[in-house]
């Protein structure tokens, strides 16, 4: 439809075509070190939780700051990223002892 079109419509908007498309399923689990162990040394640790901590802080006073932590993935860094972390505590990459014995 020409821009001029628009004053001489005769339908309504319910005869205009338009789509809705969406999908939604459940979230893949992703059991992926990565998610827990922030500073990327392959080790879950209080250095973590450092940084989760601190990133915790800096969303909450700059909520347009990109930062990691959200490792339950439910759009937010909050209480319930650190309790997900330290379900995982401890936990080691399997390259960590590798890297300890060069």
């Amino acid at each position: 439809m020409a821009v001029s079109d628009l004053d001489n419509r005769t339908g309504s908007l319910a005869d205009e075509p338009y789509a809705i498309a969406w999908d939604a399923q459940d979230r893949p689990a992703d059991e992926s070190i990565l998610w827990h162990d922030l500073n990327a040394d392959g080790i879950v640790d209080d250095q973590d939780m450092g940084v989760l901590m601190n990133n915790l802080l800096v969303g909450q006073k700059s909520p347009e700051a990109y930062v990691i932590g959200d490792i339950n993935m439910d759009g937010s860094i909050d209480v319930n990223d650190v309790i997900a972390l330290n379900v995982h505590r401890n936990r080691k990459a399997d390259w960590y002892g590798e890297r300890a014995a060069n």
